[in-house]
């Protein structure tokens, strides 16, 4: 998903591994990104994500580690900032 000079979300995959990443520009936003091409089941997925003093350090972010079991990933972009998850 996206708007041209707005944010994007990309999605690619290799082998059995997904990839997201997205950015967006100087304004904050929270996204919702349909998953329904995964197959049903549980998946480990790796997130690193704009932290919490991104805002004053483009350097900060947090990366968790967690188990997704649903067809939506929701998250948070600081202005300026990105999003990546492997699943």
């Amino acid at each position: 998903n996206g708007e041209i000079g707005e944010y994007i979300t990309i999605a690619r995959r290799k082998g059995e591994t997904w990839y997201i990443g997205a950015i967006t520009n100087w304004s904050d936003r929270d996204i919702e990104v349909n998953l329904s091409f995964l197959p049903d089941g549980e998946y480990n997925i790796e997130i690193m994500q704009d932290g919490i003093n991104a805002y004053e350090n483009s350097e900060d972010y947090k990366k968790i580690k967690t188990t997704l079991n649903s067809k939506k990933l929701n998250y948070k972009m600081t202005n300026g900032g990105g999003y990546v998850a492997i699943i």
